[in-house]
């Protein structure tokens, strides 16, 4: 009925319709840039007011919409299409997609449709663009084309989408499979504020259109998360199984108030959950690693009497959900298999390795299924991936199951992709070998390539020697100890061939080894939580091969009864507290300690009893009890004091054990004694070759912790530590090193070596040690780059884990010691979005200057930062407002608002007399290279500076000089405070200082005799500056006209070398100011005109201008070197621009009028040119005897700011080049002139005539 000849005639009445010369090109019309509103309506009713013959184009739209057939609505579209606008192309969709739920819609329908609305998308308002997209996606039409095009017409009008619209094409976009992620990023732009006004239907469908479209944005979805929270109880089965499924699928951590909310929402409507929806939320809880066994138990309940209706995937799917969080549920698990196994040979390959894998990791016994289940498998192997074979190889191992046939096979596709299994996948592949090695299976089973196995086996003993000890181990151990005959229990022992570490190896009578394996809640089933999950039951088997008996201590269990028993023998001690030795109440005080908080309530009694008692008490039991207060923080400043006095005589008696356990426990404490504790590291020092690294790092971590600095004794404890760094554990290593920095002790030799030791010990810190290792390196100076990268390479992963605190010094320690790595940067800025608020004002003002050192653009994060921090300024310390502008300088323009500028400084400025020099210096360099002008400040950072100006050092000296340039604040006698200063320091400046310093006298036209003459003192390092700073050197001395032949000369001299290095810039530079200081040094100048004629073509403008009046000075002093003809010329067309636009001052206008009321003076003159044509002539004046006077109006830019009747040398110059032209130069500065006036015309009258300017007689 709709053929192509049809397509074809409405084509061409599209095309009469558009006009004979307008062409038809397809979609790049579209492309062209959106058209504004007002413009779409204005097409809208251009369009409406061509009405088809007999029918409005309301009408006609009605009748569009109302169609209840597809022959109907195509009829409409064959007679009217001609006269269609943007809102019947859209409708027509939309008609069509609704007709589509009841008849099947022929793709060419679709494609004549989608014709017709391409004609029209550049005229389709924000509603028409969304149905016309939520159309297409009903459809099925997939058309890269006009999808692009209607995102093209629709990413301008977002802004006026609804919460509903923006929903709607989220969700057309994910249905139709159609990704675009610039197009994401700006509609998620526009949604995220708007997330507030979103319905629970809104939220479950934009999370699940993302995770369809799988465009993850963390920070979106912490934000629809927030207020999915407080929608919860509105949310219906669909909506909770679809947020839940999509939060997983974007891998979307939430806390766990969210997850139990969630979870506490969705249980009372799980019987309304279809079977689909109830794999969904049991995938998306075990994929987000989130356990609650009660809800679990109901889920299955709800589930059980649908899984007959599931399809296989979903069975693999729930089967693999209670295998990830360990829930074992027997009678739902026997329905489950019975529900899969027909279903087994249409499982695919993953399924097949998950199903197995669950039954391997809940240890469910179902002999039937289970062959069932391997026998489809070996008929598969061939086509399972690396991941695939090696979970059905753990499981296998798990399950125990010695089926010969079944594991050759196995073995036979392991082997076969040898090289294709990565680090973890060796790791459980080696498990698999050894249980088969003690399976001890029969000949027919191959062997395992020998190749593969030393690969797995050299990955497996590189994780296990990752092995720490937990706080629960440890005092289980100490409990062990405490029994007959078991004083030699021991962690960290590995079986006899070192594959297998033992938690706590016991040996008992007969040669008897017992393996105690404490055994946290990961280990058991997560709803029988007794019951041993198969990774677990797998590990006990492999050590009891191994001739060891195993034994398992539940964490929890353990927990419940080592609090009754500590509450018991606390309350036990201290009934005999009163009759107890000094011993006895040492060990009771230590004892409590080490069961940690649970016994911290009854220290007090414990001291109570020991008072009396403390001058009885020797060098154990004092230190014993000193660790004891320090371990439970419980604080008696009394007591302590009491203590310390007690110890200090016996100090001498004090073995290292001793001595570092009292200073550790003063540290704790912040017990500041400096007496005592220069006593102790006397005493300490006594000892030091007999000290243990434990010693040696706790040692150093007291000192650092209570601020005592003791240089020589730091020496020796680092002598003594140096052989012993090996030995190290990470958690020494990092202290020792925050200790050496938290001091400012500098040993380059030591730290050396400490980075060495600690560089094979990273993988082992944690969060808390690596940017403690990463601050104190930076801190200290000692960057070493490849153990810089291998740090934050250590830190990549664990990030997640780190504390608002670690991040920011983790930032910080990267920016201090200028390692660029921005992937690693934006990895820890994302860990640091999430904790923002959590943040410190000097953990912000940290991460922006680290930013602004680092250089790393980030807008979206700054912003955030920056709506963080505005609130919490008021908060801020002088340092980290400081920190704070010079991140904002580093960082630029773009993320600096004057508000938020505004506040800093509205908070800064009372702080200022708080700012030490460094801060004060930031300050002003921020606001100069921000541009930020700020007069009242800028005063009161002068005032406050003033007053400590003899502690600046000579960078935050140049550096204050430069901004206060920049900025144009002239303070002449702050400038002369400050050169003050500066002058007893120059030998301290480095070139930039210098170079800094003189360029901001320059710019200010300050001119100081005293520090001009103290800068010859530096003349024997003028050698070493960059040809940079010997320009700006040049440059300052001739605008400031300062003459000192010595040192000119020796400048010169050092210039004329370098000459060739000189840039563009620097080579104008310096010929501009030869001739401004009329330096007629015939050697120099020649060299300088070589060099600058030699870049004859690459000056630009503003270059040539400067040049020319170079050589004109050139001529004036009639030298015998000639600049290249084709450089002359350029240069005078350059400069001949620039006299043309001569403007006259409101000044100038003044002088002349007045000078023209001068007897014989009617004929002075403005806007003359000296007779070359080359030099503008403020007021000229014809004197007797035909001499000409040319009366300059010099403004205060004219002069030296300090000495301002003093002219600068750029003005010295011009003067001179108009007396060479045979003018007489009078100066009449602006700030003279304006008094003269004030005081009336006879003043003014007399002023000119002592200036000589006297007309000729008629």
């Amino acid at each position: 009925m709709w053929s192509g000849s049809h397509r074809r005639s409405t084509e061409a009445k599209a095309g009469q319709k558009r006009g004979r010369d307008a062409p038809d090109d397809g979609l790049g019309s579209r492309l062209a840039p959106p058209a504004s509103s007002r413009e779409r309506s204005h097409s809208r009713d251009a369009s409406s007011s061509r009405s088809a013959p007999g029918i409005t184009p309301a009408a006609l739209l009605n009748k569009i919409k109302m169609t209840v057939s597809l022959d109907s609505l195509m009829a409409l579209v064959e007679k009217h299409r001609a006269f269609f606008d943007a809102a019947h192309a859209s409708a027509a969709l939309r008609t069509a997609a609704r007709l589509s739920a009841r008849d099947s819609i022929p793709p060419s329908v679709v494609e004549q449709l989608v014709e017709v609305a391409q004609l029209h998308v550049r005229e389709m308002q924000t509603s028409e663009l969304v149905n016309t997209r939520s159309a297409l996606s009903q459809l099925g039409h997939t058309d890269a084309t006009l999808l692009g095009a209607l995102l093209h017409e629709a990413k301008p009008e977002l802004r006026s989408f609804t919460s509903q619209d923006l929903t709607c094409m989220m969700r057309a976009l994910a249905k139709l499979g159609h990704k675009d992620a610039t197009f994401m990023d700006e509609l998620l732009h526009v949604a995220r504020p708007k997330l507030h006004s979103f319905t629970p239907q809104d939220l479950s469908d934009t999370a699940s259109a993302l995770a369809t479209l799988g465009h993850g944005d963390a920070d979106f979805m912490c934000v629809l998360v927030q207020v999915a929270t407080s929608q919860l109880r509105s949310f219906n089965a669909q909506h909770l199984a679809d947020t839940t499924w999509a939060l997983a699928k974007l891998g979307q951590v939430c806390d766990a108030g969210f997850m139990d909310a969630l979870v506490k929402a969705a249980g009372p409507q799980l019987p309304n959950f279809t079977p689909q929806q109830l794999v969904s939320m049991a995938w998306a809880l075990a994929t987000l690693g989130h356990v609650d066994a009660v809800f679990m138990g109901e889920l299955l309940q709800a589930a059980k009497p649908q899984l007959g209706s599931l399809e296989a995937r979903a069975l693999a799917q729930m089967a693999w959900a209670l295998g990830t969080v360990g829930h074992a549920d027997a009678s739902f698990m026997s329905e489950l298999l019975q529900a899969a196994e027909p279903l087994l040979r249409s499982f695919s390959t993953k399924h097949l390795a998950n199903m197995t894998c669950a039954l391997a990791k809940l240890g469910h016994v179902d002999t039937g299924f289970r062959g069932v289940l391997l026998e489809v498998v070996s008929h598969q192997l061939g086509s399972f991936n690396s991941q695939q074979l090696v979970d059905t190889a753990s499981a296998m191992a798990a399950l125990d199951e010695q089926n010969t046939a079944f594991v050759s096979a196995l073995i036979e596709h392991i082997g076969a992709a040898v090289t294709n299994f990565d680090v973890p996948q060796r790791c459980q592949l080696f498990q698999f070998m050894l249980w088969l090695d003690t399976w001890q299976a029969d000949t027919t089973v191959p062997a395992v390539p020998p190749r593969l196995l030393a690969a797995c086996k050299r990955a497996w003993l590189e994780q296990a020697g990752i092995a720490t000890v937990s706080g629960t181990q440890m005092q289980v151990l100490d409990a062990i100890h405490q029994l007959p005959g078991c004083s030699g229990a021991s962690s960290g022992r590995r079986t006899d061939d070192g594959l297998l570490g033992i938690g706590i190896a016991v040996e008992l009578p007969g040669k008897q080894k017992l393996a105690v394996e404490v055994d946290g809640p990961a280990h058991f089933l997560s709803n029988t939580p007794t019951v041993l999950n198969g990774a677990t039951r797998l590990r006990h088997r492999l050590l009891e091969a191994r001739g060891w008996r195993v034994v398992s201590v539940p964490v929890t269990e353990w927990d419940m009864k080592i609090t009754n028993f500590v509450a018991q023998l606390a309350g036990v001690a201290c009934q005999q507290m009163q009759g107890m030795q000094p011993m006895q109440v040492a060990k009771t005080a230590w004892g409590l300690a080490t069961l940690g908080h649970m016994a911290a309530g009854f220290m007090g009694e414990v001291l109570q009893a020991a008072t009396p008692q403390r001058s009885s008490f020797g060098p154990q039991e004092l230190s014993n009890t000193a660790w004891a207060l320090g371990k439970l923080g419980h604080t008696d400043t009394v007591f302590t004091v009491a203590l310390v006095g007690a110890a200090g005589h016996q100090l001498h008696s004090f073995n290292p054990q001793e001595l570092r356990n009292t200073a550790w426990a003063l540290a704790k404490l912040g017990h500041v004694d400096a007496d005592f504790m220069g006593a102790l590291l006397k005493a300490c020092a006594s000892q030091i070759s007999s000290f243990t690294t434990q010693d040696l790092a706790s040692t150093a971590w007291a000192m650092a912790k209570l601020g005592h600095v003791d240089a020589d004794f730091m020496a020796a404890l680092l002598k003594a530590a140096m052989p012993q760094l090996l030995n190290f554990s990470q958690q020494h290593l990092a202290n020792t090193a925050w200790a050496l920095a938290t001091l400012g002790h500098v040993d380059a030799d030591f730290m050396g070596a400490l980075i060495e030791a600690a560089g094979h010990q990273l993988l082992m810190l944690d969060p808390q040690g690596l940017a403690t290792m990463a601050w104190a390196v930076a801190k200290l100076g000692h960057v070493n780059a490849a153990f810089m990268g291998a740090l934050l390479d250590a830190a990549g992963s664990q990030l997640h884990n780190f504390s608002p605190q670690s991040l920011a010094n983790m930032l910080w320690a990267q920016a201090t010691a200028d390692h660029v790595d921005a992937v690693f940067t934006g990895k820890l800025l994302k860990a640091t979005g999430h904790q923002l608020h959590s943040l410190t004002p000097q953990q912000l003002a940290n991460t922006a200057w680290a930013l602004g050192k680092l250089g790393h653009v980030d807008a979206a994060f700054m912003g955030e930062l920056l709506q963080v921090t505005t609130p919490q300024l008021c908060s801020f310390k002088p340092h980290d407002l400081a920190s704070m502008a010079l991140a904002m300088s580093k960082l630029g323009h773009a993320y600096v608002d004057a508000v938020f500028m505004g506040t800093l400084l509205k908070e800064a400025r009372p702080q200022l007399p708080s700012f030490k020099p460094q801060d004060l210096a930031s300050a002003a360099c921020a606001l100069a290279k921000l541009g930020h002008v700020d007069a009242g400040f800028m005063g009161a950072l002068v005032q406050a500076a003033s007053h400590q100006l003899r502690s600046f050092n000579p960078q935050e000296l140049a550096n204050t000089a430069w901004a206060l340039s920049k900025l144009a604040h002239v303070d002449s006698v702050f400038m002369g405070e400050l050169l003050q200063a500066a002058a007893q320091q120059l030998n301290s400046f480095t070139q930039q200082d210098l170079s800094n310093m003189v360029l901001a006298l320059a710019t200010m036209g300050h001119l100081d005799a005293g520090f001009m003459r103290a800068l010859q003192g530096v003349t024997p390092q003028l050698d070493s500056f960059s040809p940079l700073h010997l320009a700006n050197m040049t440059c300052a001395l001739a605008k400031l006209g300062h003459v000192d032949a010595d040192f000119r000369g020796a400048l010169l001299e050092v210039v004329s070398h370098q000459l060739g290095s000189f840039n563009m810039q620097q080579l104008v530079d310096t010929a501009w100011s030869i001739a401004a200081l009329d330096e007629q040094s015939a050697a120099f100048v020649g060299a300088l005109i070589e060099h600058i004629g030699a870049a004859v073509t690459d000056f630009d403008t503003p270059q040539r201008c400067h040049l020319f009046q170079f050589m004109v000075w050139l001529d004036t002093w009639q030298a015998d070197t000639a600049v290249p003809p084709q450089l002359l010329a350029a240069c005078k067309q350059a400069w001949l621009k620039t006299v043309r636009n001569n403007a006259v001052s409101g000044n100038q206008r003044d002088v002349l009028d007045a000078i023209r009321k001068l007897p014989g003076c009617s004929g002075a003159s403005s806007g003359r040119r000296t007779d070359d044509g080359l030099f503008n002539i403020g007021v000229a004046v014809e004197l007797p005897g035909k001499q000409k006077m040319a009366v300059e109006v010099d403004g205060p830019a004219c002069f030296l700011s300090n000495t301002p009747t003093v002219l600068n040398g750029a003005a010295r110059l011009r003067h001179r080049l108009l007396e060479a032209r045979g003018w007489r130069v009078v100066s009449v500065p602006v700030t003279e002139w304006e008094k003269q006036v004030g005081q009336g015309t006879q003043s003014v009258c007399i002023y000119l005539d002592s200036l000589g300017v006297r007309g000729r007689e008629d």
